[in-house]
């Protein structure tokens, strides 16, 4: 039961981060569009970049944030694995 409800979550972050990484382009494309946007974009970009593993961790304790968080890595385009200890992260 453990082994399912663990793939079952590996699964469900992998997709979300995977539709975020197609959507990317299109969301952009569209933040383009608003000022405020692309501060929003760029701000979601620093904090992935600076704290990413810490952002994905506090995520999975609030509600929506997990699946919220796998997207919108995805979108910035957060490489997969780049928050474990002795892998660089950028």
């Amino acid at each position: 039961m453990i082994v399912a409800a663990a793939a079952g979550a590996y699964a469900g972050d992998l997709v979300s981060f995977r539709i975020g990484v197609r959507a990317g382009a299109g969301v952009l494309r569209r933040l383009r569009t608003r000022r405020r946007g692309l501060r929003v974009y760029a701000f979601a970009h620093r904090t992935r970049t600076s704290r990413g593993g810490q952002v994905l961790v506090f995520a999975r304790y609030l509600p929506g944030g997990r699946s919220a968080s796998a997207l919108a890595a995805g979108v910035v385009g957060y490489r997969p694995g780049a928050s474990r200890p002795g892998r660089p992260s950028g």
